[in-house]
């Protein structure tokens, strides 16, 4: 009763907040797992609400949280004007690590590499896994900060937000 109780007052203590301090996607290069750089804000679809998480290969929560929302993204993406991409900040010695987990793991969304080691200092994150939503207009209009089970209950209630549901 009291978990419950303090998990309801932890939601709408979050769902309460104010947008992060930091609106627009910085610039930046990411490298797709082909080897292809390209501009951070290429990668967005601009007609679509974008999950964006940070993750790495050794980061044990971070691949929770790709792995819900892999068992949700059909159901997402055909619900919701949705896309998930996820980045990892691994370092070069990591990299050829990542394809083979993403591959492992059945992650229908878009892998990306950091491959200049800046999105961390760019975003102004500190841990990971940091997950940012981004509205149709390349906003960042929310952020979370590591992975509990109510952080994909939050998505979904802030994505029906900027649906107007």
């Amino acid at each position: 009763m009291k978990i419950s109780i303090l998990s309801g007052l932890v939601f709408i203590l979050m769902a309460s907040l104010p947008p992060c301090a930091q609106s627009q996607i910085p610039s930046g290069m990411v490298q797709d797992l082909e080897g292809n750089v390209v501009a951070l804000a290429d990668i967005f679809q601009k007609d679509k609400i974008t999950i964006l998480s940070f993750w790495a290969t050794w980061c044990a929560p971070c691949k929770k949280e790709l792995d819900a929302y892999t068992e949700l993204y059909d159901q997402w993406t055909e619900k919701y004007p949705l896309e998930i991409i996820a980045i990892s900040i691994d370092n070069s010695r990591a990299y050829p690590q990542i394809a083979p987990m993403a591959k492992t793991k059945n992650w229908p969304f878009t892998i990306y590499w950091d491959h200049e080691g800046k999105m961390q200092e760019s975003f102004g994150f500190f841990a990971i896994p940091q997950t940012y939503l981004i509205n149709q207009s390349g906003e960042i209009v929310a952020e979370h900060a590591g992975f509990t089970s109510n952080v994909v209950g939050l998505l979904e209630y802030e994505i029906k937000q900027i649906l107007g549901q």
